[in-house]
């Protein structure tokens, strides 16, 4: 096998890009950079504002994306994402967050936007093969012409807990479209149910099985993947009886 080159970080995204998203709403924020070794990347209020929490009660900034837990006026504005990898210099990308502008809210806001929709064809006159192809090239040139890689990862390979405790895993995703996520254990795959709760975001996944018992002993695994790539993350849990 050949090692990959080692490269400068890059971002992938137009310059003052803007996301809107809905009041009260989760809303995810992602920033396409790219290098090698792979970037660490870390997310800012404004340009040269304070850091966002890594976790806390508003946000949730794990790695390439950004997760406002429910979009409320006070986290509207402008995000920076940095990233950077050791080699030459880091790079920095800005995106402005807005909402649109619920019915019957009148405050000023230049970040409270209003709906946009798109004008219907006349009933009484068919569209034009110039607007039609005008319409065609607006809509493909929207398309992603870029992803990120899956990958998944899980701190500790391996566990031992004792009968009747929990049983907590965490995984941590990313790429680009986002991928989906789903856990099995051996050739199982597993369902939420009264002793398995599987909750998360776009870019961690977390399982918890309660009152464990021996029989929940064996290689549990977090699959990611999206349309073009995917990645498993394991761990080995051994349960034990108390003496």
């Amino acid at each position: 096998l050949v090692d990959p080159v080692r490269a400068p970080v890059g971002i992938a995204g137009d310059e003052n890009a803007v996301v809107t998203g809905e009041l009260g709403y989760p809303l995810s924020v992602r920033c396409l950079a790219y290098g090698y070794p792979p970037p660490t990347v870390f997310w800012y209020r404004g340009f040269d504002g304070t850091m966002v929490p890594y976790n806390d009660a508003v946000f949730e900034a794990r790695g390439n994306v950004l997760l406002i837990r429910s979009l409320a006026i006070e986290t509207l504005g402008q995000y920076t994402c940095q990233a950077y990898n050791g080699e030459g210099k880091a790079a920095s990308w800005v995106v402005n967050v807005r909402a649109y502008r619920p019915e019957g809210l009148f405050i000023e806001n230049e970040l409270l936007v209003p709906r946009v929709t798109q004008q219907p064809w006349s009933k009484t006159q068919a569209p034009t093969t110039a607007e039609l192809t005008t319409t065609l090239s607006t809509t493909e040139a929207r398309l992603p012409v870029y992803t990120v890689p899956v990958s998944a990862h899980m701190s500790s390979p391996y566990s031992t807990l004792n009968v009747g405790t929990s049983l907590e895993l965490t995984c941590e995703v990313d790429g680009f479209p986002a991928p989906d996520v789903y856990w099995t254990k051996g050739d199982e795959r597993l369902q939420q149910s009264e002793r398995i709760r599987i909750t998360g975001s776009e870019v961690v996944s977390r399982l918890t099985v309660l009152q464990v018992t021996v029989a929940d002993s064996g290689l549990y695994a977090c699959h990611a993947s999206n349309s073009y790539s995917s990645q498993t993350a394991t761990a080995q849990i051994t349960v034990q009886r108390k003496y």
